[in-house]
């Protein structure tokens, strides 16, 4: 006697090519379900302040942070919704070819994203808004952000950067009391 599949007896008019080929389908899906999920992974590295870390070739560390009410004086200083926030950056390209430096962003305990503010007028070596590096070339500057005073992550992440998917790195900027911000290597103009 020959063993009945449990197919066959569920189906038993189909011809035997078409089980074969709803089976073919049936795991060709599956398969392919599998591979894509998680196939791409975020790659997210975690430091603090005056500690190097690297996003896809550039390394980046924070100098030094610095809270500020205005920027400039008298009646064209310019005014925040919050504070402003001065961070001091250094970046260095370590590979062979230029390349881009990504973008920033600080985030909140709470999951708020504040992202930096365009407008570098009044601030000492700002960045700037476009940042190339030259090959294993080093530039160091000041981003802006307007948030309110708390305990931070700056965010630093690749143009594939979505959460699920690209590599970024975060870096803890602490609050410290009025006038005592911490500096690594050198203070904010």
């Amino acid at each position: 006697m020959r063993p009945v599949s449990s197919f066959r007896r569920i189906h038993p008019y189909m011809p035997a090519f078409l089980r074969y080929a709803v089976f073919a389908v049936t795991l060709y899906a599956l398969l392919a379900l599998t591979s894509c999920s998680g196939s791409t992974s975020a790659q997210v590295v975690r430091g603090i302040m005056g500690q190097k870390l690297s996003v896809e070739g550039i390394s980046y560390t924070v100098l030094a942070a610095d809270w500020a009410e205005a920027l400039g004086e008298g009646a064209t200083a310019r005014i925040p919704t919050h504070r402003f926030l001065l961070i001091r950056i250094a970046a260095t390209n370590e590979g062979g070819g230029p390349a881009e430096m990504g973008g920033f962003k600080l985030i909140a305990s709470n999951g708020t994203e504040y992202g930096e503010v365009a407008n570098g007028a009044d601030v000492n070596d700002w960045l700037g808004m476009a940042r190339e590096l030259e090959a294993k070339g080093t530039k160091q500057g000041v981003v802006l952000f307007d948030a309110p005073k708390a305990v931070y992550e700056l965010q630093v992440a690749d143009a594939f950067y979505d959460g699920e998917s690209g590599s970024a790195a975060l870096i803890q900027i602490p609050v410290r009391p009025e006038g005592a911000q911490p500096t690594v290597s050198g203070a904010l103009p």
